[in-house]
């Protein structure tokens, strides 16, 4: 009998709201043995979407949205905008830290050493934090920095210390990238934030890294405030809510070969301008729970990435496997560990008697 109430209550909502799709459930555990599956979760959720059909609609990271939630914000929103995008003051920190990569790069080419950039993209991104907030920066072997990490490896393991982005997709167009530079930059000054309009594939291919590897694939658990509804389903409130940013930017009905690393994707039809061709490209997320650090990344992406390929052509040392691109799931998504080599580019042998 109560099963036939279960299936009669079915029906008679079908004709009414309906629920979003949901895993066979059973007592105590819930849905765990549906989500058995040797790939991470971003992976799986994408292969039950198309079991399951999909939920048309897109919302936007801890922390209920409440009046407290927007002051906080908005201090916050309100500190990041005093180094706003174009900020001589924040690309003066990011370049300084651009430079200090390309020296540790001089060096290790000089050694004829292979290096892990790993470690260095990290201090580099936490140095323009602490220059912004606290005035101070690290130094390349800081033991507070080195015991910092030490300390804090179980946290830093969870959210990807390594997590600005994983450059090597950037190496397989690296020469491309490069003629661009040359062309447009040239060879007596660096790269500043101005020159982003005038080197569209590098811009694009900025973008489609975030896109085929998005930093967080899984976006924060947000929670529906009131009833509501995503397309053709009813939305509960107090219900927990997954924006799955993996299938958004790879699905096949957005993207052509989506799992093909191709910036193409990103620029015009004559190749002369960066653009977004679907909407289903949300790397920082989007409405009023977006990354609040995305202006700053952007920045730190674009300039690091120029900085570090007007100077020096990277490749993967002799011997070595090539990278995947499907990282260690955490918190958010974490490059594999590679090393590489870099080599002086004409003209950047040494950095003597240049205006950067």
């Amino acid at each position: 009998m109560a099963l036939f109430a279960m299936q009669l209550k079915r029906r008679v909502f079908a004709h009414g709201p309906r629920e979003p799709p949901r895993l066979p459930a059973l007592p105590l555990i819930g849905s765990l043995l549906s989500l058995r599956s040797p790939h991470p979760p971003h992976v799986l959720f994408k292969e039950l979407q198309g079991k399951y059909g999909p939920t048309d609609g897109k919302d936007i990271a801890f922390g209920d949205y409440s009046a407290t939630w927007r002051f906080h914000r908005k201090i916050v929103h309100g500190a990041l905008c005093m180094f706003g995008e174009g900020s001589a003051s924040i690309e003066k920190i990011i370049s300084s830290e651009a430079r200090s990569l390309c020296s540790v790069l001089s060096e290790a080419a000089a050694a004829g050493l292979a290096l892990d950039l790993s470690p260095e993209l990290t201090r580099a991104v936490t140095n323009v934090i602490c220059s912004l907030c606290f005035s101070s920066s690290y130094r390349r072997g800081d033991q507070e920095f080195e015991d910092m990490l030490l300390y804090s490896q179980g946290i830093v393991d969870t959210v990807a210390k390594d997590s600005l982005v994983d450059i090597f997709p950037c190496l397989q167009v690296q020469g491309r990238i490069q003629e661009e530079l040359d062309s447009k930059v040239g060879g007596d000054r660096c790269p500043q934030l101005s020159d982003r309009g005038s080197l569209p594939y590098l811009e694009a291919t900025i973008r489609e890294v975030l896109r085929i590897r998005p930093v967080a694939p899984l976006l924060i658990p947000h929670v529906a405030l009131s009833d509501t509804s995503i397309g053709d389903f009813t939305v509960k409130k107090g219900t927990r809510v997954i924006i799955n940013l993996w299938s958004l930017h790879h699905d096949e009905k957005e993207w052509k070969n989506p799992e093909l690393f191709d910036p193409g994707r990103f620029l015009n039809s004559d190749g002369t301008g960066a653009i977004i061709p679907s909407s289903s490209y949300l790397p920082f997320g989007a409405g009023i729970r977006v990354c609040l650090g995305e202006a700053l990344a952007k920045m730190e992406l674009f300039l690091f990435l120029s900085w570090i390929l007007q100077h020096f052509t990277l490749s993967v040392p002799p011997g070595h496997p090539l990278p995947n691109l499907e990282g260690k799931f955490g918190v958010v998504l974490q490059p594999a560990r590679y090393k590489v080599n870099a080599v002086p580019r004409p003209g950047w042998e040494s950095s003597k008697g240049k205006p950067c």
